[in-house]
């Protein structure tokens, strides 16, 4: 029974490393947004054509270092929820495991993104397209003309 109650407190460490995880994902997600707004706001009150480039290209960076950083979060998060499924394998058959009960419709590992995934793809995008558009002119530069 010792090495039962051993394995809980490890089964309780690795699960706390989960929610660690977990906890990360999405505030590293919340720094990445506040960033992108930050670099909006520059971009509105942009003066001159250099700058409003300069904001789109570090606009894409951010948002392609946020996916990958994202990325390899959410692998590190589904590491230990595969750990925490293998623990559970060795617990009694009336103990309750959360990790191993989870619904096939959410046990989707097959999915190439994340659930932040898709707003960072799009912010890329949209960064692209303001630089192109920057680029080619379409974009108007602020001015200081009175007329």
């Amino acid at each position: 029974m010792k090495d039962f109650d051993n394995y809980l407190k490890l089964y309780e460490q690795v699960h706390e490393t989960h929610r660690y995880e977990g906890n990360g994902i999405w505030s590293r997600f919340s720094i990445m947004i506040s960033l992108n707004v930050i670099l909006l706001g520059l971009l509105a009150f942009s003066q001159n054509q250099g700058l409003l480039i300069v904001v789109c290209i570090v606009g894409v960076l951010f948002s392609l270092l946020a996916i990958r950083a994202l990325n390899r979060l959410w692998k590190w998060h589904s590491h230990w929820c595969d750990t925490l499924k293998e623990m559970e394998q060795h617990f009694p058959i009336d103990f309750p495991k959360p990790f191993s009960t989870t619904p096939k419709s959410l046990n989707n590992s097959k999915r190439w993104f994340r659930p932040t995934q898709p707003f960072l793809f799009v912010l890329c995008l949209m960064w692209f397209a303001l630089f192109i558009l920057t680029i080619i002119g379409v974009l108007p530069v602020n001015s200081n003309n009175q007329y």
